[in-house]
């Protein structure tokens, strides 16, 4: 502790002696930068003043050279703080046994639980710790705490084995005992993770036949679906080409009704231009029979026949006269009268 102490007052020191250079360092730059002279042997750099480059780099380099003598000087201290520990719990190690001996198991523990803990001590002293820790706590009748301490011996050495002829009866039966229950615990804890490696395999082996199961059922549904697309295609395709039929028969339909009812209208057209000339004839006979005179109604046989009965008629007044007495020649019989009509 003294050298740790010397060397932290050697660094004290150095860190002020390094302090007033520096500030009479940044001093003299200064003057330096002000155009002022300090002597003969003062010196101003090239450009007349000093650059805050320059004062970077010498703050760069002294403070490396601060780290490496700080490191140059605690490296060594580090082996020396854990030797000197080891050296504090051996002789507690020393104590607690003298104070186990004594009947003071008080402090025999107090003196052993810190040393015991981290790497303080050897292997071979720290098992004596342990041993003498658990004696100890026999002592006492704390059979729990005893079993912990021989746990942790039997942790660092499990094939430690206590000796009758210097160990007490119920220390050895306590070791004995403690290592069964190791045993059954590791052969517990082996089990386990038997158990638990079987079931990460069989739990591995389902993940494994799930993830299969899972890529036949993302295949089987792929094959559904493109068959499902090639159906609704196939489908689209049957269903285009029924509206496509449907489409042309509404069109030759629509053409038939457009054609027949040309056809209609041409045959209205013809049927009223013949009822127009019908009508037009029928107007022009009645205009004729207007304007042609009046006809008998006498037929043409009765008119007939009355010229023969005037003409018999004249022949026989002829032929029984013999004629005039003058021998003039007999007159023409009269014409019948032609009947008026009424």
């Amino acid at each position: 502790m003294k050298t740790l102490d010397a060397r932290a007052g050697l660094l004290r020191r150095l860190f002020r002696l390094l302090q007033v250079k520096f500030v009479q360092k940044k001093q003299r730059n200064s003057a330096h930068g002000n155009g002022t002279a300090h002597g003969k042997n003062s010196v101003i750099p090239q450009g007349g003043t000093f650059r805050d480059q320059d004062f970077f780099w010498l703050r760069l380099v002294r403070v490396m050279g601060i780290g490496i003598l700080i490191a140059i000087l605690l490296l060594p201290a580090w082996p020396m703080t854990a030797a000197l520990a080891q050296v504090k719990c051996q002789t507690a190690l020393s104590n607690a046994t003298k104070s186990y001996a004594s009947g003071r198991y008080d402090a025999a523990i107090t003196a052993l639980l810190p040393c015991l803990q981290g790497d303080r001590l050897p292997k071979v002293e720290k098992l004596g710790g342990y041993r003498l820790l658990a004696l100890c706590y026999l002592a006492k009748d704390n059979s729990v705490a005893a079993e912990k301490a021989i746990m942790s011996l039997l942790d660092i050495e499990p094939a430690y084995q206590a000796d009758p002829a210097q160990d007490s009866r119920q220390f050895v039966d306590l070791v004995r005992k403690v290592r069964l229950q190791q045993q059954v615990e590791l052969a517990r804890k082996a089990e386990l993770a038997r158990q638990r490696d079987k079931a990460v395999k069989d739990s591995l082996a389902q993940i494994e036949q799930k993830q299969q199961e899972v890529l036949k059922q993302q295949a089987e549904f792929a094959r559904l679906r493109e068959s499902a697309i090639k159906d609704s295609l196939a489908q689209i395709e049957r269903k285009r080409q029924e509206t496509s039929k449907q489409q042309a028969e509404l069109a030759r339909r629509r053409e038939m009704a457009r054609t027949d009812s040309l056809a209609q209208l041409q045959k209205i057209n013809d049927q009223k231009e013949k009822e127009q000339r019908q009508l037009a004839e029928k107007a022009e006979r009645e205009r004729r029979k207007q304007m042609s005179p009046p006809k008998s109604k006498w037929p043409y046989w009765a008119l007939g026949g009355v010229a023969v009965v005037g003409v018999g008629i004249a022949g026989v007044v002829a032929i029984s006269g013999g004629g005039t007495e003058t021998g003039s020649l007999p007159k023409p019989p009269m014409k019948p009268p032609i009947p008026t009509g009424q």
